[in-house]
């Protein structure tokens, strides 16, 4: 690998190569739609890239699940767009003027960076070059059309380590990422969730949108279980369609925990497609 003065590479760490930053960027557009794991994987990279380019506005292209994530969390976005339904970015049904009026507002919106962290870009690469950024980064397979700076795309990657690579060509070093904290209006809302006897609160979500891609409900109860032993309260969570998955994980773990151990305890109410088990809620 050329590290030479004349190449773009620096020499700071990252996961890969770390190119040359580009100059005068105020204005970032970041294109991650999906769910709310989707975006979890992104943050440790988003927060290397806000701390690359500290000045810089960032805005997420994304669903609404990430809005409320982004709108209740202390982290490195600083305002959401919702994405227009597309084909292979958003799935639903296609609207021609919305999508039209959405381009027509991001172009209007003069991003200096537009990076795609969406997947391997056969659809997600031409919708990001229609946003007019000046200069533009993302994976790419094969079939996908370029972009200015380009990360092959390997489907069997750790997905952290992806997107600190796709960073790493907008110049941004791996960093080590802050704790996803939520912002103080939210944490009192959440206070009343905490069990003054347990030693700590770990939170579950067993669910995907595709099963083929979880573990099935007993390794998920293990983990409950186990966790609830040592003491701690765990919740189990999901939205409205995995409310019979995340009962199954809380149930299984519940029966899991030792009898008069930490965590047995008998089961307790629903909380928005959740199951509270005690220990193993």
């Amino acid at each position: 690998m050329d590290t030479s003065p004349e190449s773009n590479i620096s020499l700071e760490a990252g996961v890969g190569p770390v190119l040359e930053k580009y100059p005068q960027v105020e204005r970032i557009a970041v294109l991650r739609g999906g769910g709310l794991g989707d975006l979890i994987y992104t943050y440790p990279a988003l927060s290397a890239l806000k701390a690359a380019y500290p000045g810089a506005h960032v805005t997420l292209l994304g669903t609404p699940i990430h809005k409320a994530l982004a709108a209740s969390t202390e982290g490195p976005v600083d305002d959401v767009v919702i994405l227009p339904f597309a084909k292979g970015v958003r799935d639903g049904d296609e609207d021609p003027e919305a999508l039209a009026a959405f381009l027509k507002d991001m172009q209007a919106r003069k991003f200096d960076l537009a990076i795609q962290m969406h997947g391997g870009g056969r659809y997600s690469n031409p919708f990001l070059l229609k946003l007019g950024a000046r200069h533009t980064v993302g994976t790419r397979t094969p079939d996908a059309e370029h972009l200015e700076r380009n990360l092959d795309y390997i489907y069997y990657q750790n997905e952290p380590d992806r997107w600190f690579e796709t960073v790493g060509l907008a110049g941004a070093p791996t960093i080590i990422p802050p704790l996803l904290r939520p912002k103080a209006e939210y944490v009192e809302a959440v206070a009343g969730l905490k069990d003054p006897q347990r030693s700590s609160v770990v939170v579950i979500h067993p669910g995907a949108t595709d099963p083929r891609r979880r573990w099935p409900a007993s390794c998920f109860a293990d983990a409950a279980a186990g966790l609830a032993a040592e003491g701690a309260q765990v919740l189990v969570v999901g939205d409205n369609s995995e409310k019979a998955l995340a009962q199954e994980v809380a149930e299984l773990a519940r029966d899991r925990v030792p009898e008069g151990g930490p965590g047995s305890c008998p089961v307790g109410g629903r909380r928005t497609g959740a199951r509270r088990t005690g220990g193993a809620a």
